[in-house]
């Protein structure tokens, strides 16, 4: 502020009040002349008397109207200098404030010359923007800047901080000490993305815990927890290999596996009847025979109502005499025998003929003269007059005129001999049957060997043999080296991978899903055809783009893409038109290079540069200018195409790159000359 003329105080012949003093006081700016010593400007001269409203541009009101009196002596036409003097002799030194040019602080008088708002500060007098700069970095409020950040850092109200770089990523590093994201139980960060990994350790089939496959079994092989395991197969079965090797179970020594059943073996070796072992029949007997211990049909002699003739087996029921034949129902027929005679006994109960009364019958069966018969103590024979004492009944035979009974042994070792008798006995180990001696079969439990008959008290099957009357089986390994010995037992068991058949381990070649490959037993499922390779039994396409970033891959797809205005060659590289705009512009030769950055990259500018000014991104990549754009208005010198626009507000503007080149950028109130970016300039260099 400037003090105001003080010319008509100049004039003041006599100090009169004490107001007075105090206004010459605070003006202090005349000469003894009565004209100011500071500048003139606003300098407005004294018109009228000295009463009233003061009119120098102070107040000067209420100023007591000068009477004319005369004070201390002196004469009211005083003039000049000596007014001051009278001030000092009257008051003493007097300090007189200093605030020309000045808005504020102190006047040299222990006052002030005025005071600053509460967004100003006093410097040198002038009342001046106070910078507020509570956070790190940013504009200061005042057209400066409080600090810049670290390249690569944004400015933000709470200071400069570390951009996260989580654009497109699931997990991993976010470019300012954390994380982007942790993954689920079960998947691992990898490359940014949580990817399952398929874990195989310790398994050689079944889920690889994402959807995937450990491996494949081979045939007859099942996968039990992560392995591939032969599970026996032996439903519907009681008997026989279990397709592991192992065995679904035995039979009794008398049984047979058949189809994995087991099944009765008729025992009937050397037997022609009786039981076969299995319920059934080794044979059967004629009506006359009947079946021995032994198997063997032994026939009984029949002579029921028969007296003679043959006895079915080759023997006998009994003979006749003499005098009589047998006929066909074996009874002894007598035939009459009256040969040479004339009468007498024809043998037969009957007469050869009668004599005349007078004659009798002698011995020889001829007529005589009659004579007395004598049959005293006979009860059969000869009368002595050629009759006859009486016949014998059966097989008994007239001796002696006594009828007597005859035994009948013809053809018999033993048994009745029809007298009451014998015809003799069997040893201890036989019996009599039909006059015969037979033997008996001696077994006693026993389920194999001879019967002591000449028989066997049961046969083994063809693997085992008999000892002491028992079947023991004997292992049957010969010619094997795996599965069942027929006794329940194995012949060995065969290595990882490989199949018990037929005695023999063997490689079952396993295909099962798989086109190409190995087979597990050294030959092929199959080969891919072209450029394919196969890749876990899988005929795969495998693109080929070395060297290539954009054209056909070979297998249906592409090696990628040009950016935009760029043209696919033939060898696979992109083709781009020459950049149209400066690759020196803001003085740049050397780039900071932020290609393999994924996510956006912040320009910070403040101090009257960008930060960094000279940047190298990737076609696609986000960049944003960070700052105050009311102080450092955007503008752009040459774009590839239209991508910044100009901008005067904000503090903070994004931008995508898409097409290759370079954008040359600039502030237009920091930017001397603009045609190369001299001062406050940037330069953003794109590549594909």
């Amino acid at each position: 502020m400037t003090a105001p003329a003080l010319g008509f105080f100049c004039t003041v012949r006599r100090v009169k009040y004490p107001v007075l003093v105090s206004m010459l006081l605070y003006f202090s700016a005349c000469g003894e002349d009565g004209t100011s010593t500071k500048p003139q400007e606003d300098v407005v001269s004294d018109t009228g008397s000295d009463v009233g409203t003061a009119d120098a541009g102070i107040d000067m009101a209420e100023v007591p109207e000068d009477t004319g009196e005369t004070d201390n002596g002196l004469p009211d036409d005083v003039t000049g200098g000596d007014s001051l003097d009278l001030v000092e002799a009257d008051m003493g030194p007097t300090c007189i404030p200093d605030c020309v040019g000045l808005q504020c602080g102190d006047d040299g008088c222990g006052g002030s010359c005025g005071t600053c708002s509460e967004f100003e500060q006093c410097k040198s007098g002038e009342c001046i923007c106070k910078p507020d700069c509570s956070g790190e970095c940013g504009p200061d409020g005042c057209g400066g800047f409080c600090g810049s950040c670290e390249e690569g850092y944004g400015c933000t109200d709470s200071g400069c901080v570390c951009p996260l770089q989580c654009q497109g990523k699931q997990c991993g590093d976010d470019g300012c000490g954390g994380e982007c994201g942790v993954c689920d139980l079960g998947l691992e960060c990898i490359d940014s993305a949580c990817i399952c990994v398929g874990n195989c350790d310790g398994l050689g089939c079944g889920d690889d815990g994402c959807g995937g496959s450990c491996g494949m079994c081979g045939l007859g092989l099942e996968c039990v927890s992560g392995q591939c395991t032969c599970v026996p197969k032996c439903d519907g079965k009681d008997c026989g290999d279990d397709g592991c090797g192992g065995t679904c179970g035995q039979c009794m020594s008398t049984d047979s596996c058949t189809n994995g059943v087991c099944t009765c073996v008729p025992v009937c070796t050397g037997k022609k009847c009786g039981d076969d072992g299995c319920g059934g029949q080794c044979g059967s007997c004629n009506a006359n025979q009947v079946c021995d211990g032994a198997g063997q049909c032994v026939c009984i002699p029949d002579c029921v109502g028969k007296l003679c003739g043959d006895d079915g087996c080759g023997g006998s029921c009994g003979t006749c005499d003499a005098q009589s034949l047998c006929n066909d129902v074996g009874v002894c027929v007598c035939v009459p025998d009256c040969n040479g005679k004339e009468c007498g006994d024809d043998g037969c109960e009957s007469s050869c003929g009668d004599c005349e009364l007078d004659e009798t019958c002698n011995a020889s069966g001829q007529c005589v003269e009659v004579c007395t018969g004598d049959c005293t103590g006979k009860s059969c024979g000869d009368d002595g007059c050629g009759g006859s004492c009486g016949n014998c009944s059966g097989t008994d035979a007239c001796v002696g005129g006594q009828c007597v009974c005859v035994p009948d042994c013809i053809g018999k070792a033993c048994g009745d001999d029809g007298c009451g008798g014998s015809c003799g006995g069997c040893s201890p180990l036989q019996a009599c049957s039909g006059g015969q001696c037979v033997c008996l079969p001696q077994c006693n439990g026993a389920e194999c060997g001879p019967d002591g008959c000449g028989g066997v008290c049961g046969t083994c099957n063809s693997q085992s043999q008999c000892v002491g009357g028992v079947c023991e089986c004997t292992p049957d390994c010969i010619g094997k080296v795996c599965g069942d010995d027929g006794c329940g037992g194995t012949c060995g068991g065969c290595d990882p991978g490989l199949t018990c058949s037929a005695g023999a381990c063997v490689c079952i070649p396993n295909c099962s899903g798989k086109f190409c490959g190995d087979d597990g037993c050294g030959g092929s499922c199959g080969d891919c055809e072209g450029g394919d390779q196969c890749v876990l039994g899988i005929c795969t396409c495998t693109p080929e783009c070395n060297g290539k970033v954009c054209g056909p891959d070979g297998c249906g797809n592409t090696c990628g893409s040009c950016a935009p205005t760029g043209t696919c060659q033939a060898d696979g590289t992109c083709q781009y038109p020459t950049p149209k705009c400066s690759a020196s512009y803001a003085f740049c030769t050397t780039w900071t290079d932020v290609t393999a950055n994924a996510g956006p990259v912040i320009v910070n500018f403040a101090s009257n540069f960008y930060s960094p000014k000279c940047l190298k991104v990737k076609s696609g990549t986000t960049v944003t200018l960070s700052g105050t754009f009311m102080f450092h208005p955007l503008d752009t010198y040459c774009q590839e195409v239209p991508v910044m626009s100009p901008k005067d507000s904000g503090n903070s503007a994004s931008y995508v790159f898409a097409v290759p080149g370079y954008y040359n950028y600039y502030c237009v109130f920091h930017t001397p000359n603009v045609s190369n970016g001299t001062g406050m300039a940037g330069n953003i260099w794109v590549v594909p």
